[in-house]
């Protein structure tokens, strides 16, 4: 009765997620969307995620940690305002990495942590279904709300992300 109790709410709550697909990867959990642009080019797609990048983050220059072009590009953000996190209001610090392949692009998200104004270092932020159920298979409410408020943050990342990539060309010649 437990262990189906357990299933249902795991399988009821992969719905609620949103956009990102979360899936588990030993211990470190991912999220990552493959966003596929017809007729597009690996150039053309790397240059629109540098035009994300540059129109998203007041210094994009220090975000990006690695840029191999037209292959991939790594960075690592600090939300500008603060997300609610285990019942406080933090800042979140991501990490993602953008691969790039054909008509392709990879938008995964590497590492998240949060920050707490009263504490001096960055906590890391786990994602798993695991981390959302007590022992007992009771939902721990707390960490569902901080689950599906950084859901919200990351997705309207992509949101924006995504604008910029399936947007078309236009070459206003005025």
């Amino acid at each position: 009765m437990k262990t189906t109790l357990l299933f249902l709410s795991v399988f009821l709550s992969a719905n609620l997620l949103g956009q990102l697909e979360v899936t588990e990867n030993k211990s470190v959990p991912t999220q990552k969307i493959v966003l596929q642009i017809d007729s597009s080019t690996v150039e053309t797609n790397y240059m629109k995620c540098k035009t994300w990048i540059q129109n998203t983050f007041s210094n994009p220059d220090e975000v990006i940690v690695s840029d191999i072009v037209n292959s991939s590009i790594k960075i690592i953000g600090v939300s500008a305002s603060t997300i609610f996190v285990k019942g406080y209001n933090s800042k979140l610090k991501f990490s993602i990495l953008f691969k790039f392949k054909d008509d392709k692009v990879k938008f995964e998200v590497v590492s998240l942590s949060y920050h707490i104004s009263t504490s001096m270092s960055w906590t890391s932020f786990d994602m798993t279904y695991a981390a959302r159920y007590k022992s007992n298979g009771k939902e721990k409410k707390i960490v569902t709300a901080s689950q599906e408020s950084v859901l919200t943050y990351l997705n309207d990342l992509y949101a924006g992300f995504n604008k910029i990539m399936v947007a078309e060309d236009t070459d206003d010649d005025w």
